[in-house]
């Protein structure tokens, strides 16, 4: 659901963004590994911006992923 979600993003825009961004922060810390795989392919400025602001509001609980994933090769992972 969060890959449909992030994809929602892109295909919806501007309109549906707030709505968008609630759901993900409702669905808390399940959300963070779907969101941090979507950052690492995701080309689109705009939209890793969108998904770093969910991640931000979902605040300390995505931490201990992001943490797993400094050895990354992909440094913007």
């Amino acid at each position: 659901i969060v890959r449909d979600l992030v994809a929602a993003l892109r295909d919806w825009g501007k309109e549906k963004y707030e709505t968008i961004h609630f759901i993900l922060l409702q669905m808390g810390e399940i959300a963070a590994v779907p969101l941090l795989e979507a950052l690492g392919r995701e080309t689109d400025r705009s939209l890793r911006k969108k998904i770093i602001s969910v991640m931000v509001g979902l605040g300390e609980k995505v931490i201990p992923e992001i943490v797993r994933r400094f050895s990354d090769e992909n440094w913007y992972v």
